[in-house]
């Protein structure tokens, strides 16, 4: 889901809210791979500077679901508690001809 609110002709509002199913098994993750469940939210803002200059930035929250794995099949085995939260920060200048 996502939203754009155009404030005023130079100025643009971002939302967003992304789920995702992971679909790797406990017995085959992997930490730090990003493969369980998860929800990410965003809000970011573009602002038009003049007739070619454009700045955009993002903040996003990526929250994965915590994962028990008991029967690991990795060697070595990955088994324990896991969980995962990323924090991102996009900043962006774009020129234009």
């Amino acid at each position: 889901l996502a939203v754009d609110y155009q404030i005023m002709p130079r100025l643009c509002l971002h939302g967003g809210v992304t789920l995702e199913n992971g679909v790797t098994p406990a017995r085959n993750f992997e930490p730090g791979l990003a493969e369980s469940d998860n929800v990410e939210t965003a809000l970011g803002t573009t602002v038009d500077i003049g007739d070619h200059w454009r700045f955009s930035t993002t903040i996003s929250w990526q929250q994965f679901a915590n994962v028990e794995v008991k029967k690991s099949l990795q060697t070595p085995t990955t088994n324990g508690s896991y969980t995962d939260r990323r924090f991102y920060l996009v900043l962006d200048v774009e020129y234009r001809l």
